[in-house]
């Protein structure tokens, strides 16, 4: 029995691989604007250049008497619509307040869960990369801008609300859980 589970991992984990082999069109990920509405079939929009390495791990810092440790991960997005796969970057968070007191926590949820903050491109300059977030309330919700400064040892982070929500009123009522801007640091 154990063998034969052991054959079956390896077929899955082979089968993967193959589909990322076979896309016949690898396109470096910091060109994904090129294609804003269309990528074609069988495209492999993948970090060919390494742009992605310098965000991965851990980074923490406090603000606003909060506590703030957000890990990001590289992430392999496999459409089920389409024959295309994209490198992303995925962001988990913990925020606690001052005495300890968890806020918000996603840093056990599994990559395609909605509360994980999830990677969409790289701006024109390579250096800023976007990314959009949906967080537990109504009103949490927006896009973050990462940035990596201070040879690679911080992080500088946006945060960027939608212009207008359609929320009930007593949603409005609950502080933002991030600022629009603060700074944290490599661990």
């Amino acid at each position: 029995m154990k063998n034969t589970i052991l054959i079956i991992s390896l077929l899955v984990i082979y089968s993967c691989k193959a589909q990322i082999q076979q896309s016949q069109n690898i396109i470096p990920i910091e060109n994904y604007l090129n294609y804003p509405n269309d990528i074609p079939d069988e495209t492999y929009l993948k970090d060919v250049n390494h742009l992605f390495d310098k965000f991965i791990g851990t980074w923490v810092g406090t603000f606003n008497n909060k506590n703030y440790e957000i890990t990001i991960q590289q992430y392999l997005y496999q459409s089920n619509i389409r024959p295309i796969l994209i490198d992303e970057l995925l962001l988990r968070y913990k925020v606690t307040d001052i005495n300890g007191n968890v806020l918000a926590d996603t840093t056990t949820l599994p990559d395609d869960s909605v509360y994980v903050i999830e990677g969409r491109y790289f701006h024109e300059n390579e250096a800023i990369y976007q990314l959009s977030y949906n967080g537990y309330e109504c009103h949490h919700t927006g896009d973050f801008i990462i940035a990596v400064v201070n040879n690679n040892t911080q992080l500088n982070v946006g945060f960027v609300p939608p212009l207008e929500l359609d929320c009930p009123f007593e949603f409005n009522q609950s502080p933002q859980l991030f600022p629009s801007s603060f700074t944290l640091t490599r661990q």
